[in-house]
């Protein structure tokens, strides 16, 4: 128990620090969202090429979906060109993977990703919208971010593929809760 409490502590310093300095300081960020275990990570710009399982974050594109994710506080206004926050997600698929969405979840390359089937709607009863189900072969300059953390996830699930451009920085965990 003493473990779990100091790392509470430095979470708290760490974020009483970085509500100061922003969401993303001095090469750290702290994660306030469930999907990812919440708690300071350390950001880094992301290398050219992005592997599965890569923890990046990611800014949602202007347009619809960035304007629904605001609307209903999935993520936070920030400064991405979308003016939200951006997400703290896995790379679940890059260039030449196959994703197949069905109502069950998503797989790669026919690999499942946990808690990745889309909910019909969300924790305050809304209707949420998810990918067609189907096979999508994932093109160059394009990233699929899920994350297997928790089913209630706003990721690719409900939105798809992204430009690889949207990817910042490569995330890893320093002080977080499991």
């Amino acid at each position: 128990m003493r473990r779990r409490s100091a790392v509470v502590l430095a979470i708290a310093a760490a974020s009483a620090g970085l509500a100061l300095a922003g969401p993303t300081a001095a090469g750290f960020r702290f994660n306030a969202t469930s999907s990812m275990p919440i708690g300071l990570w350390r950001v880094e710009p992301a290398p050219p090429m992005l592997h599965r399982g890569d923890i990046v974050t990611a800014c949602l594109p202007a347009g619809p979906i960035a304007r629904l994710a605001l609307r209903r506080d999935y993520v936070e206004p920030g400064n991405c060109p979308s003016r939200t926050m951006p997400l703290v997600k896995p790379v679940a698929a890059t260039a030449g993977d196959t994703v197949r969405v069905t109502s069950a979840g998503i797989s790669v390359d026919g690999n499942p990703i946990p808690n990745s089937a889309a909910l019909s709607r969300d924790a305050a009863g809304r209707v949420m919208h998810a990918m067609a189900p189907g096979v999508y072969r994932v093109r160059p300059g394009e990233v699929w971010l899920l994350s297997g953390h928790l089913a209630e996830s706003f990721d690719s699930r409900y939105f798809g593929a992204l430009p690889r451009s949207a990817v910042q920085n490569v995330a890893h965990p320093v002080w977080v809760l499991q």
